[in-house]
């Protein structure tokens, strides 16, 4: 997992905590409470991402495994292994506490409490024969080799598929004609390649209304891919 984030509350008081009977038991069996060290490890920037299984690790030094427990709001928190958990935050929700407890001769204390922004995730990038929205120009012989659009998640860490469910070629002629044609999925229609093998300097080709599905199978449409044959 990338770029994990720890946040390590040193000498956490725990709040409540019965006291030990004897000093026999204070010596030799009681737990330093104010050594405790807790780490929750999440994903990058305190962040958890909507439709994702975000990985989270919660670490807690001197106490066992039965003697913790972790709560999240606005989601659903799953334990897979000791200190493994995975977190799924609800699409509505913008942000999740998790609060790790200790439990102690019955007693319950709450030891930390870190917060978590919960949010979507970020659209993906298209691409036209190696071109995205940050060129504006394009060759004809580029023109002619691209036949779909792909989409990239350029700096996410995680690794996540977008379906393109539709999309429209848009074309604004030099001398002011303009057509349009719209198609599902991502390849380029026979009748899509046909034009774009004709145009000439000056033309100006756009991809745009490019209608998305993702992890949340919620639909969204994408910033548009406009490019002059140069």
């Amino acid at each position: 997992m990338k770029n994990l984030i720890i946040l390590s509350l040193l000498s956490v008081s725990l709040l409540g905590c019965s006291q030990t009977e004897n000093r026999q038991s204070t010596e030799t069996n009681s737990i330093k409470l104010n050594e405790v060290i807790v780490s929750v490890s999440p994903t990058s920037q305190l962040v958890f991402y909507k439709g994702l299984t975000n990985p989270l690790n919660i670490a807690v030094s001197e106490l066992t495994a039965s003697q913790t427990f972790v709560t999240a709001t606005n989601g659903e928190l799953t334990k897979k292994s000791k200190s493994f958990y995975e977190f799924k935050p609800d699409m509505d929700s913008s942000q999740t506490e998790i609060k790790v407890y200790a439990i102690i001769k019955n007693d319950t204390s709450l030891l930390s409490i870190s917060k978590f922004r919960n949010k979507s995730v970020p659209d993906p990038t298209p691409y036209f024969s190696g071109k995205n929205y940050f060129d504006h120009t394009i060759s004809k012989q580029e023109i002619k080799e691209g036949n779909a659009l792909i989409l990239k998640m350029d700096n996410f860490d995680f690794d996540i598929r977008f379906r393109m469910a539709s999309f429209t070629l848009s074309i604004n002629y030099f001398d002011g004609k303009e057509k349009e044609i719209k198609v599902d999925g991502s390849k380029l229609s026979d009748e899509m390649l046909t034009l774009l093998g004709s145009l000439n300097t000056g033309d100006m080709v756009s991809f745009k209304n490019i209608t998305l599905k993702g992890p949340s199978r919620r639909e969204r449409v994408i910033q548009p891919l406009i490019f002059t044959i140069k």
